[in-house]
């Protein structure tokens, strides 16, 4: 199995509060292409090049598909990274796929 883990900020760079509709757009076009994913709240710190420490919280969703799929996903989720960063305003859209044994 293939598990993907996909990061997405509760709000904007400016501040602001990105609205549900965003979320909820994300969310029906992953239950189109996956039929399902988990959600959880996350808090993340990191530090910018300037020396800035940022403090934010998101939402993490999990997308698990069997490997047979894998090659028609990969294109889908760098396609679908460079939607996310347009839709959310982000520089960055924190991606990250593993390996999984289920047992």
């Amino acid at each position: 199995m293939i598990s993907v883990n996909i990061i997405l900020p509760k709000r904007f760079n400016d501040g602001n509060i990105i609205p549900d509709e965003k979320f909820e757009r994300f969310e029906k076009q992953i239950l189109q292409k996956f039929t399902g994913f988990s959600k959880s709240e996350i808090r993340g710190v990191w530090v910018h090049s300037s020396g800035r420490v940022y403090r934010d919280n998101g939402w993490k969703y999990e997308i698990a598909f069997r490997e047979e799929n894998s090659p028609i996903a990969e294109d889908y989720f760098v396609t679908l990274k460079d939607e996310l960063k347009k839709e959310f305003e982000q520089q960055e859209i924190f991606i990250m796929v593993f390996e999984v044994h289920i047992i």
